[in-house]
């Protein structure tokens, strides 16, 4: 099979015939992953959800660039998540330490939790959402959005259908 020249039936040198089995391999990852819906699996029909992000800590000035009627995107994506409904804010709290060694809940001086409502179209997932059908939504899991006039990392405190 094959000769001295190290050549397979005398014709296809064997590093040639290595090359070219690696770019067909390479070919086909390349259509398998880009060819191919990430979301076969997921449901088609298209809902609407509503779900709340909390974002801790910020401050006046970036409470004040939040915008009911504003797009939000994910940072990691920079596919859209939605729409901003509602923003409700609340004074930040947390955990002090006192001189006398005590810790204490109490609010945070200038700093605010917010609590944004955003809508959105969404696929079904199997115990989850699609937001937008591109960013899974779950109750907890960390969202770093952005819009034209704010950025920041949230927290989602709920998700439900939107009737």
């Amino acid at each position: 099979m094959i000769d001295n020249k190290g050549k397979l039936f005398g014709k296809i040198n064997i590093v040639d015939l290595l090359i070219v089995i690696l770019v067909v391999v390479a070919i086909c990852a390349t259509v398998y992953k880009f060819g191919f819906s990430a979301h076969n699996d997921v449901n088609e029909t298209n809902m609407k959800i509503e779900y709340v992000l909390k974002a801790s800590g910020i401050r006046d000035f970036t409470l004040d660039t939040i915008k009911i009627g504003d797009a939000i995107y994910d940072e990691e994506t920079d596919k859209p998540l939605g729409v901003i409904t509602a923003v409700e804010a609340k004074d930040a709290m947390d955990y002090a330490l006192k001189a006398d060694g005590t810790t204490v809940y109490a609010s945070k001086p200038e700093r605010y939790d917010a609590y944004i409502t955003v809508e959105s179209d969404a696929r079904i997932l199997d115990g989850g959402y699609l937001a937008n059908g591109t960013k899974e939504i779950g109750v907890f899991s960390n969202i770093k959005i952005y819009s034209q006039s704010f950025c920041c990392e949230t927290t989602v405190q709920s998700v439900g259908e939107k009737n």
